[in-house]
């Protein structure tokens, strides 16, 4: 017997308390080079840099004594301008250098600049721009307190401000160093001042995980019964990053999708999640056209735009893909293996955690007792209670539901099974 293998990668982390990064009276704990030590102060609780009087020549860094890598750092920060440039950054996973200035990862605060990462005195670029800029500025304040949030996992950093999802940037660079100094940055140009309060962080104690393997040698490493053997389908390599379900069609082609975005919480910032499933994503609907043969496999693109589409299911037509709130058809009008447009099926589900969402959708060939076409089944990972109908005018309030069941024609949901 053969198995059909798709391959992915997990990592975990463990928290430990936040604590304050700066005492609100004094620089413990932060350096200054002894040339740039005027253009930096505490004042009412503050950490104050730039100046109204004078021009700042050079970029200059107030950077931490102790270096970080995986953590979650919180504070606020303010730019007032009076003449000039006014613009910062804050330095994460960064080295000072000889001449005292700072390299590395510079997550940019300043109008025109807000929600990038420049990467510092090392690859100069811009690396990372808003994940939704239009989002992004209609919570930034330019000349106001903003509340920024920094989050470094491994090679992921992510970035909030306001409350609001800013940068989602993955470092595809192993060579670049995963931890560092953290620093704040006034810029050269202006006569402005920044300032930052109420500042602390969260180490993240990452677990320790290896190297991984390739997709082959993790294969090799199996061990199955006499007579069975693996083969590989598809992996990352092969545009596959995060599958989740795999279903296959009356053809015996192979279905799966990616779950990139996740995770989305709608608990944790409701506009913010909105906004994604509003403008789409970067996760798609797969499809292999003989997985049976010989791979690994590059798969087909049916549906893409997509954000955590936990369940689909192969119909005559095309798919049905869950979505967000809504359980989709995905219609192929022209037969090429791409989906053309999509009908809403079924809405009303709720986003607030990914566990809520209706996935592992499957055909019910016997409905009453009779044999019966275009009737599914699907489950919930917890149960909840939604109004659900295809037409927003007829909702039916369901008892909180694990498993549902939907009858010829897709009108309406049934509860299979129960929850507490």
């Amino acid at each position: 017997m053969k198995f059909p293998l798709i391959l992915l990668g997990l990592c975990c982390a463990a928290h430990a308390a936040p604590v304050p990064l700066f005492d609100g009276k004094t620089l413990t704990g932060w350096e200054i080079p002894e040339a740039e030590k005027k253009w930096w102060k505490v004042e009412d609780g503050k950490i104050v840099g730039g100046s109204m009087e004078e021009k700042v020549p050079l970029n200059t860094f107030l950077g931490t004594t102790k270096s970080y890598a995986d953590f979650d750092l919180r504070f606020k920060v303010k730019l007032t301008q009076k003449e000039g440039f006014a613009n910062s950054g804050i330095q994460v996973r960064s080295l000072r250098g000889k001449d005292g200035h700072m390299s590395g990862y510079q997550v940019d605060a300043g109008i025109g600049y807000w929600g990038t990462i420049w990467d510092e005195h090392r690859r100069n670029k811009k690396i990372a721009v808003p994940v939704d800029e239009a989002a992004l500025k209609s919570v930034v304040k330019d000349w106001d307190w903003n509340e920024y949030r920094i989050l470094c996992e491994g090679p992921r950093i992510r970035t909030w401000i306001n409350g609001v999802l800013a940068i989602d940037f993955t470092e595809a660079d192993s060579s670049i160093p995963r931890d560092g100094l953290i620093g704040f940055q006034a810029h050269s140009g202006g006569k402005f001042l920044v300032e930052f309060k109420d500042i602390t962080i969260e180490e993240l104690a990452s677990v320790p995980v290896p190297d991984p393997l390739s997709p082959e040698s993790e294969k090799s490493s199996f061990v199955v019964p006499e007579g069975f053997e693996v083969e590989l389908v598809a992996s990352e390599v092969q545009g596959v990053p995060k599958p989740i379900t795999v279903t296959w069609d009356a053809s015996g082609k192979m279905w799966t999708m990616t779950a990139v975005e996740y995770p989305v919480d709608a608990n944790e910032n409701q506009a913010s999640a909105d906004a994604l499933y509003a403008r789409g994503g970067k996760d798609k609907v797969l499809f292999f056209d003989n997985p049976s043969a010989p791979g690994p496999h590059t798969p087909r693109v049916f549906a893409e735009g997509l954000v955590i589409p936990l369940g689909a299911l192969p119909t005559e037509k095309g798919a049905l893909v869950q979505y967000g709130s809504e359980i989709r058809h995905y219609i192929d009008d022209n037969k090429d293996g791409k989906a053309d447009r999509f009908e809403t099926i079924l809405e009303g589900f709720g986003i607030q955690d990914s566990h809520l969402f209706p996935h592992q959708l499957e055909k019910r060939t016997r409905w009453l007792g009779v044999c019966r076409t275009g009737a599914f089944q699907l489950l919930q990972g917890a149960p909840a209670r939604w109004q659900t109908s295809r037409e927003r005018s007829h909702r039916d309030t369901l008892q909180p539901m694990q498993a549902g069941t939907l009858p010829p024609g897709w009108q309406r949901v049934r509860a299979a099974l129960g929850g507490p």
